[in-house]
């Protein structure tokens, strides 16, 4: 049993690993892992907050009822208030969380900042690639790591954690 909870917990730093946006100092406190059913196996200091403040008297081993009856519909961003957020994906049979914030333009590189910019602003894969002089594959690239950089799941999302305070 070890080795396979060893083999487990490698795979599931390699995963996050892959979906993690920045260097966070605090670790795995921004992480969350559950299986399908909404039962939690592990969850960080700042998830936890972040659901209890969303789902006043919240306590236990399981998410929230309305998150845990969104789980099938992976990935996706639960709104936990308006400047964070929760990235729902699906890990084999389980499924992370992660806390993100929809205020993280910097964190894109300039390619990707610049493809989802014009993506926002209802140019196709296809118009994107064409105006930056790069292939739609490379197009759907930026963007996807932009979706997971920026914590956002649909177009409308996206515009609003481009937008500069301000506008």
């Amino acid at each position: 049993m070890e080795e396979f909870l060893n083999h487990l917990a490698y795979y599931w730093k390699q995963y996050l690993a892959k979906i993690r946006f920045d260097d966070l100092t605090n670790g795995w406190d921004s992480y969350a892992l559950s299986n399908r059913k909404g039962e939690l196996l592990y969850i960080g200091k700042e998830v936890r907050v972040a659901l209890e403040r969303k789902y006043a008297g919240w306590q236990g081993s399981s998410l929230p009822r309305l998150i845990s009856d969104q789980l099938s519909t992976a990935p996706h961003t639960l709104m936990s208030n308006e400047h964070k957020g929760i990235n729902v994906h699906h890990c084999g049979d389980l499924v992370a969380l992660t806390l993100c914030s929809h205020q993280r333009s910097s964190l894109l590189s300039p390619r990707e900042l610049s493809a989802a910019r014009l993506y926002a602003q209802g140019h196709s894969h296809k118009q994107v690639a064409r105006m930056l002089g790069i292939t739609p594959a490379t197009t759907r690239t930026y963007l996807r790591s932009a979706y997971v950089q920026l914590g956002v799941s649909n177009k409308v999302e996206l515009l609003s954690a481009l937008r500069q305070p301000g506008e």
